[in-house]
């Protein structure tokens, strides 16, 4: 309550997202004050930190919503 927050839904598939995950994961680092939530969208776990430990992203950002509610 009363913080700024980012949500951003991703998926290792889609060329936009990959291109702004970087992004978003370094905003997250260097302004601590606003929550940065990257929730990945139909996708397993397996997928998702693959997909992370390829591209040299942390994995304590990421939420997963594996039934793309």
């Amino acid at each position: 309550r009363g913080r700024l927050f980012v949500i951003n839904l991703w998926a290792t598939l889609c060329g936009p997202c990959r291109r702004e995950m970087p992004m978003l994961v370094d905003t997250a680092r260097v302004n601590p004050e606003v929550l940065v939530l990257l929730i990945n969208q139909g996708e397993d776990l397996q997928r998702v930190l693959s997909y992370l430990t390829a591209e040299g992203l942390p994995d304590a950002s990421i939420l997963l919503d594996p039934g793309a509610t």
